[in-house]
């Protein structure tokens, strides 16, 4: 969930509502539809993702695809594990014991190894923890977002691509929220045009040094 979040920019209760219906793993894309929320009153819920600009397709890169296939075997592996332990317990007991009660798949990109849905406040907790263990600083795991939009435009992406991939209403909503990028985009964009316009071989000697 953490390597996807830092390959397409997804929040966190996106991520946490995708299934494997959304996700096509052979053209390394997935749709966004909807998205994990939870309310005081009503605890944990999916709904629908509101804006036009929210349902949308990101594209992930070839090893993060890799990586997700391997991710889907070990579901596939607990899945078989969890119907392997119904069927030891029907024949121990002499009764009939419904594999759902040790896996009952709900078919999301990430739950939990019973299948059910993950807590959006676990999965913060268990983030938290990573970065314990890996000895960085706390950090919220929306700031990956952050970090896949920065890559993806110091990378030189154009900014209405990542406008979209992040589902921002408005291009004007990503340039104010990533202005810090841009000074260094800019020049890096005014140095393609070096020699376009002067030869360099015949130019005068200020004009190369400037």
């Amino acid at each position: 969930a953490f390597l996807l979040a830092l390959a397409t920019g997804l929040r966190r209760g996106e991520l946490l509502a995708l299934s494997w219906d959304d996700v096509d793993l052979e053209k390394r894309t997935l749709r966004v539809r909807r998205s994990l929320l939870e309310c005081h009153k009503e605890g944990v819920f999916f709904d629908d993702v509101k804006s036009k600009s929210s349902r949308r397709n990101v594209s992930f890169p070839p090893d993060v695809a890799a990586e997700l296939k391997r991710h889907k075997a070990r579901q596939a592996a607990e899945e078989l594990k969890a119907r392997g332990k119904a069927k030891e317990h029907s024949e121990k007991f002499k009764i009939e014991v419904d594999p759902a009660t040790y896996y009952k798949d709900h078919g999301l990109l990430f739950q939990q190894t019973n299948g059910e849905r993950m807590d959006p406040r676990s999965v913060a907790r268990i983030f938290t923890l990573l970065l314990d263990k890996a000895k960085l600083p706390h950090f919220s795991l929306h700031c990956l977002r952050h970090t896949f939009a920065t890559l993806m435009l110091q990378k030189g992406v154009h900014l209405k691509v990542v406008q979209e991939a992040l589902g921002h209403a408005t291009i004007q909503q990503t340039a104010d929220t990533y202005s810090h990028v841009m000074p260094g985009m800019q020049d890096q964009a005014a140095m393609c045009l070096q020699g376009v316009f002067i030869d360099q071989e015949t130019a005068p000697e200020e004009s190369k040094k400037a």
